[in-house]
């Protein structure tokens, strides 16, 4: 009773997020159990002896037992790690960075109106970095020639997302670049993008075409200029034998066409089909797979994976991320998928882990679960809030 009032009601209640609901319900799970009741000297937590339930029921032993506790718990009191803290750390800090930027937001802009050569070199450096914008044209000839495979399909649609971006990040250069020259009146978008460069940020006109993102001005060119690589090779080339799964504008498109591909060829519903997955022990492929599509580009957050026992381990001190080898991922029917002793590890568009929740009740950063083998209880893991991302910050 107790577990589905706190779980469901009081704290679940508030929850819109399914994966914060199973955090919550693992952590639940730990406080109340049949052992706290039949074991005297049951430990909230298992590292720690100072996180324990009194003997006796009286009102006076919960005041002392409350007292005793330590006014500052660290992070394994919640089932995290050290570095859970750290983590906790920097998101403050950040977050301080961001509201004094805000607060002198101003002065910045104002300092820009008299240095402007600075942000103009800004912008001239970024229209000369990017490449060509995709001839879209070229691109509706191939796919009404070439469109016997959902890949296909897929290929076609990040091409124009990005062909969409890019034209909106070189026009407003191009005016900002103007304006800066007297050419053409300031608008307000035009002054935010002045601003933003000038502070090393993306600009809002962009964020509003663009892909989740969390990365400074700096890393988020180069990681589009990267993306837009990625797709110009596989239009001239072909398609790869590994996919960079970060790269892509619409993840959930490329998993539901690989799985499509998959029905087709076996003559199989979809709706029969879910994935398996498989970590190997090389970070690139050298070849097509048999089925399905090799991944990379992957980083865990909360523990790392151990190559020679390939399981999930703990992560090493003050080591956030790890990238995780190459991702074999592998159309199956359900009856057929063994899921025994593997942690369902979310998998994330960004190290937000947050977004807008659908009616489905999950967040649009979400992308799918991923299956990953554990020699531990999975609720560990699910305690610690190991997920995957596909983008870090930097």
């Amino acid at each position: 009773m107790m577990e589905y009032l706190i779980g469901e009601c009081n704290y679940g209640g508030k929850l819109q997020d399914d994966w914060d609901k199973k955090i919550l319900k693992s952590i639940l799970k730990r406080f109340i159990n049949k052992e706290i009741i039949f074991c005297q000297d049951y430990s909230l937590n298992e590292n720690d002896k100072t996180y324990f339930l009194p003997v006796r029921y009286d009102y006076k032993d919960f005041i002392q037992c409350i007292k005793s506790l330590p006014p500052n718990p660290h992070p394994e009191v919640y089932g995290l790690n050290k570095n859970a803290g750290v983590m906790r750390n920097l998101s403050i800090s950040n977050k301080l960075l961001d509201a004094l930027l805000n607060i002198f937001g101003e002065n910045v802009y104002n300092k820009l109106k008299t240095s402007d050569h600075y942000v103009y070199n800004i912008a001239e450096n970024i229209l000369l970095k990017m490449p060509d914008s995709f001839d879209t044209e070229e691109i509706l000839n191939q796919f009404s020639t070439n469109n016997n495979e959902c890949l296909v399909s897929v290929l076609f649609q990040e091409l124009l997302a990005f062909t969409y971006l890019q034209d909106v990040v070189k026009s407003s250069l191009t005016d900002l670049l103007n304006a800066i020259k007297g050419l053409t009146v300031l608008t307000p978008d035009l002054e935010d993008i002045l601003t933003s460069l000038g502070s090393s940020l993306v600009p809002k006109v962009w964020q509003k075409c663009s892909y989740s993102s969390l990365k400074p001005l700096g890393s988020y060119i180069s990681d589009l200029i990267e993306r837009i690589n990625l797709f110009q090779k596989w239009f001239s080339f072909g398609k790869p034998k590994d996919f960079w799964i970060s790269g892509f504008y619409f993840p959930h498109s490329f998993m539901s066409a690989v799985k499509q591909d998959f029905a087709r060829k076996n003559k199989i519903s979809v709706l029969e089909l879910t994935f398996d997955y498989e970590i190997l022990k090389t970070k690139r492929a050298e070849n097509y797979p048999d089925v399905g599509a090799f991944l990379y580009g992957i980083h865990l957050l909360g523990a790392r994976w151990d190559e020679i026992k390939q399981s999930l381990e703990e992560e090493f001190p003050m080591v956030m991320y790890e990238e995780l080898p190459l991702l074999w991922v592998k159309p199956c029917l359900k009856n057929e998928l063994k899921g025994e002793r593997k942690y369902t590890c979310p998998l994330y568009r960004t190290t937000e882990r947050k977004g807008k929740i659908t009616s489905a009740g999950l967040s649009t950063n979400y992308i799918l679960p991923i299956l990953i083998d554990t020699h531990l209880d999975p609720s560990h893991w699910v305690t610690r809030g190991v997920a995957l991302v596909c983008q870090l910050d930097e």
